[in-house]
């Protein structure tokens, strides 16, 4: 099973960012995980391929 994690680092504090993470989803396969990530940086307006800056989208294996 794979989780897509949405990491966003946030505001410097002092030299340092707070990061912010939240799971979005969860697949059975990692070619799902993928193309939601891909999905989901399209939804946040980037056409590159890369999410915007700050951010990022993670496929992560875990147990199932």
């Amino acid at each position: 099973m794979w989780a897509l994690v949405v990491i966003k680092l946030l505001s410097p504090l002092e030299s340092s960012h707070s990061v912010d993470a939240k799971l979005y989803d969860t697949y059975y396969s990692f070619d799902k995980c993928a193309w939601a990530r891909e999905e989901l940086i399209l939804d946040t307006g980037k056409l590159d391929g890369f999410p915007k800056p700050n951010m990022q989208f993670v496929c992560v294996r875990v147990e199932d």
